[in-house]
């Protein structure tokens, strides 16, 4: 479930690092989704374009990678996935905000290895630990 999540979590960020003002790239972060909106506020639309967003920042749906701990971190494998994972984001974690999923896929970038230790993905661990409490 954890892997399932990532891109949902931050990407339906899960993504914003320095300001939310975009990537790198020259994307720019989900038109019409204000950052302080939480997960249980957006539409089914609003959801698909963040996981989109998320993905592009991440490198692209179905995407993994083999950790230097051995693990192993997955995007989803489609917008479809992502956006199903929304509602129990919005559910379970009531406070989480498009904001913080914004700001830790933009953090994590490529290495999504990095999501377990870059402090800007904080409020996404603590999440998935209320996820799994729940679930």
């Amino acid at each position: 479930m954890r892997t399932k999540l990532l891109l949902v979590l931050i990407g339906l960020a899960v993504v914003g690092c320095g300001g939310g003002m975009g990537n790198s790239d020259g994307s720019g972060p989900p038109a019409n989704i204000p950052r302080t909106d939480t997960f249980s506020m957006l539409s089914q639309s609003q959801a698909g374009a963040l996981c989109d967003y998320i993905a592009v920042t991440n490198g692209g749906y179905g995407r993994s990678m083999t950790c230097p701990n051995g693990g192993m971190q997955a995007n989803n494998a489609s917008q479809s996935d992502c956006v199903a994972g929304a509602a129990p984001i919005g559910y379970y974690c009531p406070t989480f905000t498009v904001g913080q999923a914004e700001d830790c896929a933009t953090a994590v970038g490529l290495d999504i290895c990095n999501v377990t230790l870059d402090v800007a993905c904080n409020a996404y661990e603590a999440c998935l630990t209320q996820l799994a409490l729940a679930l």
